[in-house]
């Protein structure tokens, strides 16, 4: 590496996020209906990312990393950080000088007087010194990283605290600083005339400390410094009475003499400060993002955990594995939910986990049961999740084997405002299945909730069929959350009239009996033939609006006779 590091004019190449790579790394985009579908807002909100980044870090989660060895990079430093508590203090502390630093490096070069171009410049690389000195204390109380991307940020640091640059700009840093920052106060005489009012002034001088007002036993005691404290009152610019024509006039040019006298002052500063005008601090402000992505990550990871709930880090399989194994899944955004609904509550008891497997044994489910029985969190659950893995962070459950998805496709209920016209609800619905399988591929996830339930059961049922089929075809992993249960009750048939290699089968959210109250939802998801008509019959029992039921209700009120 060169002496100066290339620190000036070629920026270091340095990122959390990325490895170090010669090509581009592959990713692929989720849509922002999949975005709103799988409430990925809740999640961002779930990371406490700082608000000047969160689109920086949505993008992160929204831009599906298709390369394992990116997202075990990743995890690497998540997992330093859960190790080492003192380096998440150490990237807070460095997220906060680097705020800064963006800010003083937006200030210049909007045209600014020419002084305050120096004092934002001087601030800029006071802070970066700052951030590269905070950085090598952070990794100093540590003793040993393991991750590639911490130790390859580490050993830039060090190589820049040994740079000549940069040891030259640290020592000459006191004096350019206080050559600019000690001027404090000005001096300005003022003439009266005859009648003592004022009609001319002039700047006197610029002092190095300000002035203060003197006490009123000061004053009347003949104690007041006229050099330091003034011998009336200390009059403020956003309080005082500045209103007089003849002393605005006076005051106008005064303080573009002052202006003019300190820039001249500084003129020394600025020509020092051209030996480090190519100093390139960009490297540093490009961690930002990876700093609020991992500090948030780990915000998370604790927060759930101080609720009793499993996280842990996913195994990455190779993607051509096309498998989903979580055990003890949950939905995040439920348990984030509840946690701020039920804050004094253990939230772990209120959960009902599900171990999900998506591979040889079955990848495509169609999935029963009751409304409001758990299908739409557990298909939300398991997208969640996907994301999660693909972007390095840990996931919600015990243990976790996933293979990295090429697209993720989602295909809800729409608001009726939404629909086109000259299409209708069933002509909408069918225009989107037919985007999703223009883009998805064997390595993509498919959810589907409700789907083709805007036309007739007949025709929604021939249709669902149809879209099975070409799915296991396709080879794709999938979850269709339905009330066709004719299609569960298919997944035989379906596996065997069509070529494929990604099994259909029967998923159910199902019931439980308990000291014969009837039944009641569980939320668990287990694989089992549909419950059907027979489900139904006990669903309308228990609400009292059975067959038999609603007869007896009605010759109670005589409405028979």
């Amino acid at each position: 590496m060169p002496e100066d590091l290339r620190l000036v004019d070629d920026p270091l190449d340095v990122s959390l996020l990325w490895p170090p790579s010669d090509r581009p790394w592959s990713t692929t985009p989720l849509s922002k209906q999949c975005s709103r579908d799988l409430d990925l807002t809740a999640v961002l909100m779930a990371l406490q990312i700082d608000r000047d980044q969160r689109r920086t870090v949505e993008s992160i989660l929204m831009d599906l990393c298709l390369e394992p060895k990116v997202i075990e990079y990743r995890q690497d430093v998540v997992a330093d950080l859960l190790a080492h508590p003192s380096l998440v203090s150490c990237f807070a502390d460095l997220q906060r000088l680097l705020n800064s630093l963006a800010q003083f490096r937006f200030l210049q070069g909007r045209g600014h007087a020419p002084l305050h171009e120096v004092i934002w410049r001087l601030s800029e690389l006071e802070t970066f010194v700052m951030a590269v000195e905070r950085l090598k204390s952070g990794f100093d109380e540590l003793g040993k990283v393991s991750s590639e991307g911490l130790l390859h940020l580490r050993d830039i640091v060090e190589a820049l605290l040994g740079s000549p640059l940069f040891q030259r700009l640290k020592a000459d840093l006191p004096d350019l600083i206080a050559d600019v920052r000690t001027s404090a106060s000005v001096t300005i005489g003022v003439n009266l005339d005859a009648q003592l009012r004022p009609t001319a002034a002039v700047l006197l001088s610029i002092n190095r400390q300000s002035f203060s007002q003197s006490t009123f036993l000061q004053r009347v005691l003949g104690q007041a410094d006229p050099e330091a404290n003034g011998i009336a009152p200390l009059h403020h610019a956003a309080t005082g009475n500045f209103t007089d024509p003849t002393i605005s006039q006076m005051m106008a040019p005064l303080f573009r003499d002052v202006a003019d006298v300190l820039e001249k002052a500084a003129q020394a500063t600025m020509k020092a400060l051209r030996r480090y005008v190519k100093i390139n601090t960009d490297f540093l402000l490009g961690l930002l993002p990876d700093l609020s992505f991992y500090l948030g990550a780990v915000s998370l990871i604790r927060h759930l955990e101080g609720l009793g709930l499993a996280v842990c880090r996913p195994q990455i399989a190779p993607m051509v594995e096309r498998i989903y194994q979580v055990e003890a899944n949950y939905n995040l955004n439920l348990a984030l939910r509840l946690a701020e609904q039920h804050p004094s509550e253990a939230i772990h008891e209120m959960l009902v986990p599900n171990d999900v497997e998506m591979g040889e044994q079955g990848r495509i489910m169609i999935l029963t049961g009751p409304n409001q029985g758990g299908k739409t969190t557990y298909m939300q659950a398991v997208g969640v999740t996907q994301i999660l893995a693909q972007s390095g962070l840990w996931v919600p459950g015990e243990s976790t084997r996933i293979s990295p998805v090429d697209g993720i496709y989602s295909h809800y209920p729409i608001e009726e405002a939404d629909i086109k016209a000259e299409a209708g609800r069933f002509g909408d619905e069918a225009l989107r299945l037919s985007q999703i399988f223009q883009q998805a591929t064997r390595h993509s996830l498919i959810l589907m909730n409700e789907s083709l339930a805007g036309t007739s059961p007949g025709e929604g049922l021939y249709v669902a069929q149809d879209v099975v089929r070409v799915m296991r075809r396709l080879g794709v992993r999938a979850i269709f959350a339905t009330h066709f249960h004719e299609l569960a009750a298919q997944v035989d048939q379906l596996n065997a009239e069509t070529d494929g290699d990604s099994r259909v089968i029967s998923m159910v959210a199902s019931l439980i009996n308990e000291n014969g109250d009837g039944p009641r939802r569980s939320y668990r998801v287990i694989e089992s033939p549909p419950m059907g008509r027979s489900y139904a019959r006990e669903i309308a029992r228990r609400y009292g609006i059975s067959f038999e039921q609603l007869v007896e209700t009605l010759d109670e009120r005589g409405a028979l006779d």
